[in-house]
């Protein structure tokens, strides 16, 4: 949960956007390592709309080659899996599908992202596991505050603690993003992490055992990063499983056990903006109608030189500034040059 806390706020005004991600699903040596995967995991960048471009395309190159997976995703917690049965069951339509989960409450990253997924899963006939624990749940655990008996229920049988790697990496995560969110604790940070993870694991070392088929888990890319998270735990719940992943990355590269896949991307605000580095800043390459920034008054060649007064030479940079004003609950100062003017545009959060 710790690590999903991280990815949220991380996303809340920066993410990767784009439609041409740079995938071949075609090669033998490739679908030899599918078809005898137990759990096939697909790392995603939540509100990276390429990534979710792959997942769609994984899917339906499983279904090619003669797979058909039980489908397993992190976005929902177990609570809401009679939901996905009933869907499964076609006695929820596909339209109802978001309310009924309640998705804004519970995942809050955009619906059309997912919705591909849930139109296979349902021309298909794919059952369709909730892997995670309530959101509520894994605060109040890792806070060590007392649960009730209908919240213990929900607990996985076994919480396994990170390894020493997993712990050097998390302690390196929460470290960057203390400025972000300093009210989180390393304890309660890696404990939260532990149900989190654990949980996902156990629910999908389930849905194996019901259904007998390979598990397609959608899953945050920070819970399969090194084979610590997620991996880690099933190898703990499942010694003699193979286990397949799909990440995002810079280059795209295949081993025997992980396929690196490649989004080029643009950026695309919350405030509406779509940005790109420059050498003097920041440069506005769109400014979406209708948005807070366009109301702003931004403009498509717009430099941004200073948020807050901060220079800006990168997307992390932008990103701190505008933390910074949403904790302080204040408004965020540009500074722009636009056609060799400088001028100050103020924008609400």
């Amino acid at each position: 949960m710790g690590l999903r806390l991280i990815l949220l706020i991380c996303s809340i005004y920066l993410s990767a956007c784009t439609l041409s991600p740079h995938l071949r699903l075609d090669g033998g040596y490739l679908n030899q390592h599918l078809k005898k995967a137990d759990y096939i995991i697909v790392g995603e960048r939540h509100a990276n709309k390429c990534d979710h471009i792959v997942e769609k395309l994984i899917l339906q190159h499983l279904l090619k080659i003669g797979l058909k997976p039980t489908i397993g995703l992190e976005m929902i917690p177990e609570p809401y899996q009679k939901v996905l049965d009933k869907f499964y069951e076609q006695k929820i339509p596909l339209s109802k599908l978001e309310k009924e989960l309640h998705w804004k409450k519970n995942w809050g990253y955009n619906f059309s992202y997912y919705l591909p997924l849930f139109k296979i899963a349902k021309k298909h006939r794919l059952p369709i596991t909730a892997l995670n624990i309530p959101s509520p749940l894994v605060l109040k655990w890792s806070k060590g505050k007392s649960l009730s008996p209908q919240e213990q229920n929900y607990l996985p049988y076994r919480i396994i603690s990170a390894n020493k790697k997993q712990i050097v990496y998390l302690k390196k995560q929460l470290k960057q993003h203390l400025f972000f969110a300093p009210q989180i604790k390393l304890n309660s940070f890696l404990k939260g992490q532990a149900l989190w993870e654990s949980k996902m694991a156990e629910r999908a070392f389930w849905a194996y055992k019901k259904f007998h088929n390979p598990v397609l888990i959608y899953i945050g890319s920070g819970h399969v990063i090194n084979q610590y998270g997620l991996i880690y735990r099933l190898k703990m719940l499942h010694p003699t499983a193979t286990i397949f992943s799909f990440l995002p990355g810079k280059q795209r590269q295949v081993t025997e056990n992980t396929y690196i896949y490649k989004c080029p991307s643009t950026t695309k605000s919350y405030l509406g903006l779509k940005l790109a580095k420059n050498s003097s800043g920041l440069k506005v390459k769109q400014v979406l109608f209708n948005s807070k920034a366009y109301k702003a008054g931004f403009k498509k060649g717009d430099i941004i030189l200073k948020i807050n007064n901060i220079p800006v030479k990168s997307l992390l940079d932008a990103h701190k500034a505008c933390m910074k004003s949403l904790v302080n609950k204040s408004p965020v100062s540009f500074i722009i040059k636009r056609n060799n003017k400088i001028i100050i545009l103020q924008l609400d959060l």
